[in-house]
């Protein structure tokens, strides 16, 4: 993880060991920006995109330091337990969070949170796409982030300003390659938009506003042509080759990643900032039923809204080790929680699905070879070898 202080000016980060104790050591009494996720907090160092949130912010909330303790190649599994890059006795992501937050009570300004992505991309590779996989990775990362997001929610306390994000699409360099990658590249856009739809879904259920990566890199944007280094091409193309780590290659097949370069980590805070407006906040809101009137504190609306769902998972002061409490779906069945909302992704998946099917005579055409990139020298150690790192 990165502690990275910031005082009206751009972030700076250093290491901090904090392999003797849960709670993260920092310099000073805060106030403190928790980042959370996979890699893509972590790719760039300190360009990286919570430090360029952090620099945004920094006039109007003097002295921010950023904690960041996201972890390259995370699931939402491997969060709740078994952390790729374990920083304590707990080594679990999620309740190194918990115990910072109960340690900082207020003292933490906001939160982000970026994961879910690493849970199904692996289950394309150079044989195809595997759709039990995919149908296994859905339905766990939907009930993990449940399990996720109301522990941290319940640690930082209801008026702490917690921000998820949506997913861009590391798949559209191959729309250079022409022939079968070029089809590929076309039939994953759809099949990632309804990954960020249930995404989403898991986000509004717990009232969390939700950053429009996914827009803000146009990726649906396959009908308008600009010109680029690899000739006329779509715009969505055009932006992932320009601001992901990937290789774009006309006639080739990229070479394969799936971070943004620093370009595209400004891209990401800036979804970022656009959701958070001028200030990070919670608003109290009111919701209305024919019987009853409650009041709930929440952050401003999520970009996407669904119903929300009881929390089907055991709160961070529960007697349940981290291991028992990270889902395991059985194969074909959906771990939905809430009234209405299974039907919902029941429909969303069931079309992934049919999708992600049609997609595997593109991935069988052509062997499919991904180079292995490495994070910025500036990153965590042990930060490398995730796949996803959104």
């Amino acid at each position: 993880m990165i502690i990275g202080t910031l005082v009206q000016g751009p972030a700076t980060s250093a290491f901090a060991d904090s392999s003797a104790s849960p709670v993260i050591a920092t310099s000073g009494p805060g106030p403190y920006y928790l980042a959370l996720g996979d890699s893509v907090p972590v790719w760039n160092g300190s360009d990286s995109y919570p430090y360029q949130i952090a620099s945004h912010y920094g006039p109007a909330i003097p002295g921010l330091q950023v904690v960041d303790m996201a972890c390259s190649g995370e699931t939402t599994s491997s969060m709740i337990a078994n952390s790729l890059c374990p920083s304590g006795p707990t080594q679990s992501q999620l309740q190194e969070a918990v115990a910072f937050l109960q340690a900082h009570q207020g003292s933490v300004a906001f939160i982000t949170v970026d994961i879910g992505g690493n849970d199904v991309v692996n289950c394309a590779d150079a044989t195809g796409i595997d759709v039990a996989c995919v149908f296994q990775g859905l339905t766990t990362m939907q009930t993990n982030m449940d399990t996720i997001l109301s522990d941290i929610r319940q640690a930082a306390g209801p008026s702490v300003p917690i921000y998820g994000m949506n997913y861009f699409n590391p798949f559209l360099g191959d729309w250079v390659a022409g022939g079968a990658g070029q089809s590929f590249a076309v039939q994953s856009v759809p099949e990632l938009t309804l990954f960020n739809q249930v995404l989403g879904g898991v986000y509004g259920a717990q009232h969390i506003p939700v950053a429009d990566v996914a827009t803000a890199f146009s990726e649906t944007d396959l009908g308008d042509l600009v010109s680029s280094p690899w000739g006329q091409v779509p715009v969505a193309v055009d932006k992932a080759c320009t601001l992901l780590d990937i290789t774009c290659t006309v006639g080739q097949l990229e070479g394969f990643g799936d971070d943004p370069d620093p370009a595209g980590a400004t891209v990401i805070a800036g979804a970022f900032e656009q959701t958070m407006g001028s200030m990070p906040t919670t608003i109290p809101t009111t919701t209305t039923t024919t019987t009853t009137t409650t009041t709930t504190t929440t952050s401003p609306p999520a970009t996407t809204t669904t119903s929300a769902a009881s929390p089907g998972t055991t709160g961070p002061g529960s007697t349940s080790t981290p291991t028992n409490r990270v889902a395991s779906a059985p194969s074909q069945s959906l771990a939905f929680t809430g009234p209405g909302k299974g039907l919902s992704m029941v429909g969303i998946v069931g079309l992934a699905l049919v999708l992600l099917g049609s997609s595997l005579l593109a991935l069988v055409a052509v062997p499919r070879t991904r180079t292995q990139c490495v994070p910025s020298s500036m990153g965590p150690p042990g930060n490398g070898g995730g796949r996803f790192e959104d």
